[in-house]
């Protein structure tokens, strides 16, 4: 029984350094995280350029004629029964602090004209360095045809035209992110979104 005990107590022994070994590196990622997430609130954010537009087929890197301007016009006054939208926003992101930042995921809401485009959540992690400057780009996708009805057809249409480059009248753009962090196995918000606001279009090519 002595025995038993004597082995139960050295394994136990032999336990501890390992323990405390993972709850060092568990408390120095949680306080990394931390650090990482005081750090985030401080950084600037500003717009860069939206890259990679293309309305149901139609590119923004295309130099349209006056044919594909109606084709574009007819489909989005149409019948048809779906207008995919996709579109790349590229933020600048500048960490002005002593220590790195980043973050685990991240929500947006785009809104055009005071019209709520879309929203959705950056799934992959970020990360910017101390006293540096990084580009996030938000990938975001969404079918127009829910949103060319009522109120929101008008501001749709002219924002889609802009940026195709075919619009002659400025769309106001206000992108709003929400980071959250991970600290943990806990995931912890940012308070409120951050807005970002940027003028597209007024121009045709």
């Amino acid at each position: 029984m002595k025995n038993k005990f004597m082995n139960d107590k050295s394994k136990i022994i032999l336990f501890l350094p390992f323990l405390l070994v993972t709850l060092l590196f568990s408390s120095c990622s949680m306080l990394k995280n931390f650090s990482n997430a005081v750090a985030m609130k401080d950084c600037k954010y500003s717009f860069n350029k939206v890259s990679n537009v293309e309305v149901a087929g139609f590119s923004s890197d295309t130099q349209f004629s006056f044919l594909d301007i109606a084709k574009i016009t007819a489909l989005l006054n149409g019948t048809a029964e779906s207008i995919p939208l996709s579109m790349n926003i590229v933020l600048d992101v500048e960490n002005p602090n002593e220590k790195d930042a980043g973050f685990e995921k991240m929500d947006y809401i785009l809104n055009i004209d005071e019209v709520d485009l879309l929203s959705g959540q950056l799934s992959e992690p970020f990360f910017v360095s101390a006293n540096s400057k990084s580009q996030l780009p938000i990938n975001l996708s969404v079918d127009l045809l829910t949103l060319l009805r009522g109120e929101s057809k008008e501001p749709v249409l002219k924002i889609v035209k802009n940026l195709l480059g075919i619009g002659d009248e400025e769309s106001n753009v206000q992108l709003k992110i929400r980071p959250t962090i991970k600290a943990g196995q806990r995931e912890i918000q940012a308070a409120n979104y951050i807005p970002i606001n940027f003028v597209v279009g007024g121009q045709k090519k």
